[in-house]
Order: structure tokens, then sequence, then C-alpha cells
């Protein structure tokens, strides 16, 4: 997931994100499997100020980033893999993304390997370049599942019904250090 900050006319500032100035390419109410990236997205949209575009890999799978300033890029972790798309998109766009000011965040429920799970969902070095860096929970929605994803939600994490981690304080830090180091 990308955003773009609409630019300002004083002062140019890109950054991709989800659903703000314009549509978003892929709407959060039809799109199930991802439902938690998606509400993440719309939370931190939510608390900054600039407006943003929000870019699908899925619907994009390849942006155009070079006029972007900023850019947050995020995935969630199903199964402790994180989203190819955005490996791809990372490795595609290394020289462009050196480039930038990047924010990191990934949406996952093992709080056992949450450490290793960021490392392995971005190369390291856009570790390096980022500034913020968050771990932000995730949930499980089983009235949105299918059958075979509710099995393996119920064999690997051994949980029965839906349950929600999302850290709301974690998302309130994660902007905060966006705003606090003028990076939106």
């Amino acid at each position: 997931m990308l955003v773009r900050i609409k630019s300002l006319p004083l002062q140019r500032i890109t950054m991709p994100l989800i659903n703000g100035y314009f549509k978003p390419l892929m709407p959060v109410e039809n799109e199930n499997s991802y439902h938690i990236l998606f509400k993440t997205w719309n939370l931190i949209g939510e608390k900054l100020t600039n407006k943003v575009d929000y870019i699908s890999l899925k619907e994009c799978p390849r942006p155009d980033i070079r006029t972007y300033d900023r850019i947050i890029l995020g995935t969630a972790i199903y199964a402790g893999s994180p989203n190819r798309k955005v490996t791809q998109f990372c490795q595609n766009n290394q020289p462009l993304l050196e480039q930038k000011v990047i924010g990191l965040f990934i949406c996952c429920m093992n709080e056992e390997q949450e450490a290793e799970e960021m490392n392995k969902a971005f190369p390291e070095f856009l570790q390096r370049l980022s500034i913020p860096k968050a771990i932000l929970g995730g949930e499980f929605q089983f009235d949105k599942m299918n059958f075979i994803e509710r099995f393996l939600t119920k064999k690997i994490a051994k949980v029965n019904s839906s349950v929600s981690k999302l850290r709301y304080d974690a998302i309130n830090e994660f902007t905060s250090q966006i705003k606090d180091n003028h990076l939106w």
C-alpha cells in the first residue's frame, strides 16, 4: 500500500497511503482478505492532516512513485509471510525508494514473532531508511473468512472465533512520529 499527499501550494508534499483525496483503487468494503490492512490504513489516514492517495499493489502492481516525496508502506502478515506484491515492489523499486522518506508498518497477530516478521516484511535497506516503523496488531474476522481460511486459522492460530488485537495506541504513536518528524 502506498499513499500520496496531494501537492500543497508552497511546499510539495507527497506520500502514498489509502482512501483519502482520491477514490481508493480497491474499496475497503469489497476486500475481505485484506480488511485489517485497509482498516489500519483508514485509521492512519484519518490522523494525518493532508490529503493522500491510496495505491493498492493488487490493483496497480507498478505504480509510478517518482513523484512521491514520502511513502508509507504497509503489509499484513499471513501465516508468517508478508504480501509477495509488497516484497516485489520494494525489490523492483530499490533505487527510487532509497531517495524517499519512508515509513513502514505491519499488521500481524503472532505477538511472539512480530519483530522477526517485521524484519522479513521489508528489505534491510528500507529498515535502515525508515523513520517510523510500527507493528500495529491485527484481527481475525471469522464472518469474513471462507471455509478454508477459517479452518487454517483455527489450526495455525488456535483461535475459534473472531478476535481483534489492533493496537490503537501503536497507530497513534506511528502517526505522531510521522507528524513530529515533519514527514507529513
